[in-house]
C-alpha cells in the first residue's frame, strides 16, 4: 500500500481472485484503476508488500509463486483495467505472507510450504529474495531452523543493544513464539532468541516500536479458544532493550471481546485490526508498559464477538493521514483520525471505548411500530463496556 508517484496514494487490496489497486488520493472519491488476477487458483489468503514502485504478491493458492507489478503503470488511469504482472518467480508455490525490508531490497517469503516441484521449502521459514533488480527476483537464502514463520518484521536494527546496531534482524511470529533471527549474512542466518509465553494459542503478528525497544505482539487464537469471560482482545508488550533476552512486560486487555489480527506502529500509537471490533488506535506508554485505547472505527457494527468477521488489516502510513481499513465483509474503508481529540485523551489519561445496547421487541399490538434498535455511544473503559 504505497504510492508510485508523490502525487497519488493507492490502496492495494488482496481479494480471493486476485489483487486490486485503488487510487485513494481523494479518499471521498476512490477510483479502482487495476486488477491483477491470481497466478493460479483463488485463495482467501493473499499478501502484498511494496518496495519502491513495485508491488510483490503472494498467495496460498497452490503453485502461485511471486507476482511483480510495476505501479507506475497506474499513473493516469481513471477506470478499472485488468492487467498482467510485469514479472513472476516460481522458486516456491504457495506462501502465506511476504515481508519487505525497503532499506535492503530484500523480500522474505514466509509460510511457503510447497515449491515449484511440489515439495516443502525452507520448512515454511524465511525464504529470502533479492529484489535489487525488481523484475528479476533472485534467491538469496533460506532459514528454516525454527520451522514455520507466520509473519515477520525485518529491519536494520537501531535500538539500544549496540551489539546488533546496523545489522538486519527479523522479528518472527512463529505460531508459538517470538523468534529473533540475525539475517545480515544470507548464507549464515542465525536464530539468537526465542521466547514463548503462558497460554500461547497462535502467535500471529506483531510490530516494533519506532525506537526498537519494544515489540507489540498479537495472538490470533487466545481470544477465540477461551470462554467468553476471557475473550477480551489481548496485546503482549515485549521489552527487547536487551535484544537476545525478550521479556514480556505486560498484557493489555481491551474492553472489547474480539480477535486481534494485524497491527502497525506510527510514533506512539499502534493501529490494530481487530476483526469484529474494527480499527483500534492505542497509545503506547513505554515507561509504564501500558496501552490505552484512544480511537476506533468499527466496520462490522452489527455485533462485536470473538469471531472471524470484520477487519482484516489496516494501513496507517500515508503522508496525507488517511488510514485504510480492509473489511472482509464490506471492502475498503478510508478514515482519518481526529488527532486533536486523541491527543486530548492521552493528555487526560482517558480510555476511549464503546458501549452498545440493544432493544428487541417481545410483543407488539396489531398495527404498532416498534423496530429493533442498536445504539452505540462512547464511554470510558472503566465502565466495563
Amino acid at each position: 500500500m504505497d504510492r508510485p508517484a508523490e502525487r497519488d496514494e493507492y490502496a492495494i487490496m488482496g481479494t480471493t481472485g486476485g489483487t486490486g489497486f485503488v487510487r485513494v488520493t481523494d479518499p471521498r472519491n476512490p477510483v479502482p484503476v487495476a486488477f491483477v488476477y491470481s497466478a493460479t487458483g483463488p485463495s482467501i489468503w493473499r499478501d502484498i508488500k511494496v518496495i519502491g514502485n513495485y508491488a510483490y504478491i503472494v498467495a496460498e493458492a497452490r503453485g502461485h509463486g511471486l507476482q511483480v507489478f510495476d505501479m507506475t503503470r497506474l499513473r493516469g488511469r481513471n477506470s478499472l483495467e485488468y492487467l498482467t504482472p510485469d514479472a513472476t518467480n516460481s522458486d516456491f508455490g504457495n506462501a502465506h505472507n511476504i515481508v519487505a525490508n525497503e532499506e535492503t531490497n530484500f523480500l522474505y517469503v514466509v509460510g511457503a510450504t510447497q515449491n515449484g516441484a511440489g515439495y516443502s521449502i525452507c520448512r515454511g521459514g524465511l525464504l529470502v529474495l533479492d529484489v535489487s533488480n525488481p523484475l528479476q527476483p533472485r534467491y538469496a537464502g533460506c532459514f528454516g531452523n525454527d520451522g514455520y514463520v507466520h509473519d515477520a518484521q525485518c529491519v536494520i536494527y537501531h535500538g539500544p543493544d549496540i551489539r546488533y546496531t546496523g545489522r538486519e534482524i527479523c522479528f518472527c511470529f512463529n505460531e508459538n513464539s517470538l523468534t529473533l533471527v540475525d539475517v545480515e549474512d544470507k548464507n549464515n542466518m542465525r536464530m539468537f532468541a526465542k521466547s514463548g509465553y503462558i497460554n500461547v494459542a497462535y502467535t500471529h503478528q506483531g510490530w516494533l516500536t519506532e525506537n526498537h525497544q519494544f515489540v507489540l505482539l498479537d495472538d490470533e487464537m487466545d481470544e477465540y479458544q477461551k470462554p467468553a469471560a476471557s475473550q477480551y482482545t489481548k496485546t503482549y508488550m515485549w521489552d527487547i532493550r536487551i535484544l537476545d533476552m525478550p521479556t514480556l512486560r505486560s498484557i493489555f486487555e481491551s474492553s472489547e471481546r474480539s480477535i486481534d489480527h494485524n497491527q502497525y506502529v506510527v510514533g506512539d500509537y499502534t493501529f490494530q485490526a481487530n476483526y469484529e471490533s474494527g480499527l483500534r488506535i492505542l497509545h503506547i506508554n513505554e515507561g509504564a508498559f501500558a496501552l490505552t485505547n484512544v480511537g476506533y472505527f468499527d466496520v462490522f457494527p452489527i455485533r462485536t464477538t470473538a469471531d472471524f468477521y470484520g477487519t482484516w488489516s489496516v494501513y496507517p502510513y500515508f503522508k496525507s493521514g488517511t488510514v485504510l481499513v480492509s473489511s472482509i465483509d464490506y471492502g475498503l474503508f478510508m478514515v482519518k483520525p481526529d488527532w486533536e481529540k486523541i491527543e486530548s485523551l492521552v493528555k487526560n489519561g482517558t480510555d476511549y471505548a464503546e458501549q452498545t445496547r440493544t432493544r428487541r421487541p417481545l410483543f407488539a399490538s396489531k398495527g404498532a411500530i416498534c423496530p429493533a434498535l442498536v445504539e452505540t455511544k462512547s464511554c470510558h473503559a472503566e465502565v466495563l463496556c
